[in-house]
């Protein structure tokens, strides 16, 4: 984890331990996000025009994708939560903490990310880019994505080497993976 010519809160990088897990292979859409929301008889989450269906759920706070991950353990019998920043850096990096590329599976960013260049300032169906090695869609681009652990500027200097989940308290919830407006 980390990167040694990052910021300062990226630093240093170092060698972690994950145990096995799971990742959904694309974003979660509109169409998954909003049978929840009729089922659970909550308000859908506007999507300014941009479309829904296959496009990734915007407007939705951490509190909500936590709810969305409970629904869908409660449907599918399976422990269903949000990464951890661990687990998200490890597969942006294909599995592999040498992995050069610069971003999520390629070095050019329009093979891989949906972002202002190429999205006509607005988040692209999943899936419509390249995956990385590990068959993973829009780690780089489209939408920022939750990440289970709150944020600690100062986390990697105590951070323990297996299977990082955070630190107990923090400022704010960690995020990851850009979005289509940068």
């Amino acid at each position: 984890m980390g990167n040694d010519s990052g910021e300062i809160q990226e630093r240093p990088a170092h060698e972690v331990f994950i145990d096995d897990f799971f990742l959904k292979k694309t974003e979660v859409t509109f169409n998954e996000y909003d049978l929840f929301c009729e089922e659970m008889f909550i308000p859908k989450p506007p999507d300014f025009g941009w479309g829904r269906g296959n496009k990734p759920v915007i407007m939705i706070n951490y509190y909500d994708a936590k709810s969305f991950c409970n629904w869908l353990s409660n449907r599918t019998g399976k422990i269903i939560r949000l990464p951890t920043e661990a687990e998200y850096e490890y597969v942006s990096m294909d599995a592999n903490y040498k992995s050069k590329f610069i971003y999520a599976g390629s070095d050019n960013i329009d093979d891989v990310a949906c972002y202002y260049k190429n999205s006509g300032f607005e988040t692209c169906s999943v899936a419509t880019k390249n995956p990385n090695l590990l068959g993973l869609y829009d780690l780089s681009g489209n939408v920022w994505e939750w990440c289970e652990d709150k944020y600690d500027k100062n986390y990697f200097n105590y951070s323990p080497t297996n299977n990082p989940k955070g630190p107990k308290h923090g400022d704010a919830i960690v995020v990851r993976g850009g979005s289509w407006g940068e």
